[in-house]
């Protein structure tokens, strides 16, 4: 009866996967472990499904000849909530056990650390077995190590976990590492410490994704008082998707409604970013540099944050010798910073502000001496002031577009900055023949950096594709 009761249990998670097939497919998934939650085996990761984002798995053991199914959500932005229905190594155990993550510390592009808690297991019996961290406590770090290559992409190449977990019976360290091999195809190995009750071990896996929501798996678990290589075997099936919310509704609450006349498509796109003043609103930092052509600080410039929408002043800041300059509390939203000081051209720069988010930001200011030279020389001809323009489409990998994407070009001159507009479509218009350093970046998303170079006022189409985190 028992077994009969397993296997409904599987039939009706896979009949769950293929309804949701038509929510929609279009999630690429985080690194799941064995049992659902975002990790590696067993050992979870500091990472966390995005918002709306969940996972339904199922695990065949042979050894034991009987299955688990799981099913894990990202409730909301930072946090993980899932069960897991049935753990065939505790015998006689049918029943659910729970899991929750919150991750503390997000990736960023400066910093690619993230730090996460959680509790893993939760309710499971007290019958150990090195296969189930049972009714565990857990601190991770997870640190993704990318690498530039000759073409100018940046890629992951590795991923490693550690970290400790335990109950009232003890605690143990765990590790894991992660290496793609190619774009579908993860190899994991991990270890887990030895506790009072539970000897050290190691496992390995592979996980193949067929399909950005598909990923299949095959697991080689160690067992306590076995050889290395007399292990436990499973084999793993996980859907991965996106439950259909409006994400622009449901993650911002300070987005202004649209009015009854419509809003003029323009480059760069507009973000819109009024705050209803019943709302609360969402604070993030600027930081920033201000130098001369030779990269030395520029003491006592002025420097003014400007609203882009309404045009009015916000804030108006002073470098220091070094050039230094910091606005704080500033509401999340689009704004233009303009940098004057006396014998400079003046410059200006948009930014987008996000909440909780620090911005920063490198402005060269060119002397006016450079002006009058320019003067005298003789007047450039129609070709010669011709300015070239990058343009494209920032999509995932399954080649939706994806809007509100943050696009900064930079070169040793000039820095310029957009957004992606609701299509995905981006332009960089009136850039000089340079090489530049094209940086795209959304949250939720690994950033994408890649290098470009325009020669003879040309016009460049560059797409760019995202994964998720």
């Amino acid at each position: 009866m028992k077994q009969i009761k397993k296997w409904i249990l599987t039939g009706l998670i896979l009949v769950f996967n293929i309804l949701f097939l038509s929510f929609n497919a279009s999630a690429t998934p985080n690194s799941l472990s064995m049992w659902g939650y975002s990790g590696v085996i067993n050992v979870p990761n500091a990472k966390v499904m995005s918002f709306g984002d969940f996972s339904l798995g199922t695990n065949y053991f042979i050894r034991y000849g009987t299955l688990s199914g799981s099913g894990h959500f990202g409730a909301f932005p930072g946090l993980e909530i899932g069960a897991v229905a049935g753990l065939p190594p505790i015998q006689d155990f049918n029943g659910l056990v729970g899991n929750i993550k919150y991750q503390i510390i997000g990736p960023s592009e400066q910093n690619p650390l993230s730090v996460a808690i959680g509790g893993i297991m939760l309710g499971a019996p007290d019958k150990y077995n090195n296969f189930v961290m049972a009714n565990n406590l857990y601190l991770v770090l997870s640190h993704d190590f990318k690498w530039q290559f000759a073409d100018g992409a940046t890629k992951d190449i590795l991923s490693g976990h550690i970290g400790f977990s335990g109950n009232t019976s003890g605690a143990r360290i765990m590790a894991a590492l992660e290496v793609p091999v190619v774009n579908i195809v993860n190899i994991s190995a991990e270890y887990l410490g030895r506790t009072q009750n539970q000897a050290d071990y190691t496992n390995f896996g592979v996980k193949v994704t067929p399909l950005p929501f598909l990923t299949l798996s095959v697991y080689a678990l160690g067992i306590p008082d076995k050889t290395f290589f007399d292990r436990e075997y499973a084999i793993g099936l996980t859907y991965s998707g996106a439950l259909p919310f409006d994400q622009a509704k449901t993650t911002k609450k300070n987005i202004a409604k649209p009015t009854a006349s419509p809003t003029p498509v323009v480059s760069p796109p507009p973000l819109i970013t009024a705050v209803p003043s019943t709302e609360p609103v969402d604070f993030g930092i600027i930081k920033g540099q201000i130098l001369d052509k030779t990269n030395k600080g520029i003491e006592s410039a002025e420097v003014k944050l400007v609203n882009k929408d309404t045009n009015d002043s916000i804030e108006v800041k002073t470098t220091i010798s070094t050039g230094d300059f910091q606005f704080d509390n500033i509401a999340e939203g689009e704004y233009k910073l303009l940098v004057t000081k006396e014998g400079f051209k003046e410059d200006e720069k948009n930014i987008l502000i996000k909440s909780g988010k620090t911005t920063d930001i490198t402005v060269s200011l060119s002397p006016l001496k450079e002006e009058v030279e320019i003067k005298e020389t003789p007047k450039p001809s129609t070709e010669q002031i011709k300015k070239g323009l990058i343009k494209g489409i920032i999509s995932s990998t399954d080649n939706s577009p994806i809007a509100g994407v943050r696009i900064m070009l930079e070169s040793n001159d000039i820095t310029i900055m957009t957004i992606s507009g609701t299509d995905g479509v981006y332009t960089l218009r009136d850039l000089p023949d340079a090489r530049y350093t094209l940086t795209v970046s959304k949250t939720g998303f690994k950033t994408n950096t890649l290098f470009v170079s325009l020669d003879k006022a040309q016009e460049l189409k560059q797409d760019i594709q995202l994964k998720k985190e």
